[in-house]
């Protein structure tokens, strides 16, 4: 693991079509993935230029506080110096935030039509900025794309957590302000070592590790989990996932998960959902009967938990009936890899930015990714304008609510699904509550 990295960050980027022209476009604020514990908005994938110039709005991509320098809850020793020091990562996109807010007009950007949207930990980003109380009336929509957050730290981890870094550092709780004068590379060198001992960043959708924490002040509960916060009631929220968002880093676990067979399968299963496996994998076998065991694996692991708490989170705004909650689901599958990944996590963002050319190894080029790019860049524009996403050359898109569950399945022909893949779902919310969690301090049920 690199420690190049630096506490230099608090910068953004700014496309638009025009400087001080007087008109109010609107704005688009990009919050990058990787977790929350690595990444950054650079890459010319990542570019805010073409999906500018092709909505003529204005795209502004923050940088931030990550992993440790972000979310080490030093405030829990009782020190009121360290106030907020669990959330300081996303007290640094309010503050980006706060800028658009003050400054975008001479951007000739609109800052009472402000869009947050992030893909994975961008996404996780988006749940938490929702619950935020500091972000009120700083954005006016939101798009969570493959990042559900409904559930984060709690300050008996986050202290455990903190504890175990100054015991790395040689310090005490009495000593923690000494903290700021260690190295930036040891603190990252203690950090990387807690982080590898903990077997990485886990599964897609759960945090884990320094990460935001219910603090009672900036965080003052979890974002989803015990229902939406109505300080975003009236934001529309746009959200979903791939199909089959975790093949990639499956086959980076295993390069040889392809060739499980259904034994193998259930085996790995186990591990997840202990005496629920053998239950799961049936019924989702009967629910994909030409499914080979690859897909079906990849299904199960996708949905659990990256669409699970898509559609928690749907769920819970929309039970607010304040703003309108829309789905989907990116069914589109890439040749690469011999075509082992599907819908891999990730490939979406291009589409979404307008970037395919910058992305062809996960794309692999050509007139499918760019018929992608006119459908799914064409929504997101739309539901920055209006909060509403519908363009004309998609089906009607009705809101989702837990009746009728409109999703959008995005596709080289794209369609409006109802409940779709319901069995699914079904099994994998009845023992959502049994499935394991990081958030109270061990790995315990939540």
């Amino acid at each position: 693991m690199a420690l190049d990295e630096s506490e230099d960050c608090l910068k953004l980027n700014v496309w638009t079509p025009g400087l001080k022209d007087g008109k109010k476009r609107p704005v688009m604020v990009w919050l990058h993935g990787g977790g929350l514990w690595r990444g950054s908005v650079a890459g010319a994938w990542q570019s805010g230029e073409h999906l500018s110039r092709r909505g003529d709005v204005v795209m502004v991509s923050p940088n931030h506080r990550l992993h440790v320098l972000a979310y080490n809850y030093l405030e829990g020793l009782g020190d009121a110096n360290f106030t907020g020091s669990g959330n300081a990562g996303m007290l640094d996109l309010i503050l980006a935030l706060q800028w658009v807010r003050d400054n975008i007009e001479e951007f000739g950007g609109d800052p009472a039509n402000v869009t947050i949207f992030g893909q994975s930990g961008g996404g996780q980003k988006v749940s938490l900025l929702m619950t935020l109380p500091a972000g009120k009336g700083l954005f006016h929509r939101a798009i969570i794309q493959s990042g559900p957050a409904p559930i984060t730290i709690e300050p008996d981890y986050a202290m455990a957590l903190t504890h175990q870094l100054l015991a790395k550092l040689g310090l005490d709780a009495g000593s923690a302000r000494r903290i700021q004068e260690v190295p930036p590379q040891t603190l990252m060198r203690a950090y990387y070592e807690m982080f590898h001992a903990s077997g990485g960043f886990g599964v897609l959708g759960i945090i884990q590790g320094f990460s935001p924490v219910v603090d009672g002040s900036v965080l003052p509960h979890q974002p989803f989990w015990n229902g939406a916060s109505r300080i975003s009631k009236d934001v529309p929220l746009l959200i979903g996932s791939t199909r089959t968002e975790m093949t990639e880093y499956t086959l980076q676990g295993d390069p040889k998960a392809y060739l499980l067979d259904w034994a193998g399968i259930e085996q790995k299963l186990a591990a997840l959902f202990k005496d629920d496996a053998s239950a799961i994998l049936a019924e989702f076998r009967a629910n994909h009967p030409r499914a080979q065991p690859w897909e079906v694996y990849s299904l199960i692991l996708s949905d659990w938990p990256t669409r699970i708490f898509s559609i928690k989170i749907a769920e819970e705004q929309s039970r607010l009936r304040a703003a309108p909650v829309h789905m989907y689901r990116m069914d589109w599958r890439t040749p690469v890899h011999d075509g082992l990944l599907m819908s891999p996590h990730a490939v979406d963002i291009a589409f979404v930015l307008d970037t395919v050319e910058a992305n062809v190894e996960s794309n692999g080029g050509g007139p499918e990714p760019r018929l992608m790019v006119n459908q799914m860049s064409e929504v997101w524009l739309a539901f920055a304008r209006s909060g509403n996403p519908q363009i004309d050359s998609l089906p009607q898109w009705p809101a989702y609510d837990e009746h009728r569950r409109a999703t959008m399945l995005f596709n080289l022909q794209s369609l409006v699904a109802f409940d779709p893949d319901a069995g699914d779902r079904k099994i994998l919310q009845a023992g959502m509550n049994r499935y394991r969690v990081v958030a109270r301090g061990s790995d315990i049920p939540v």
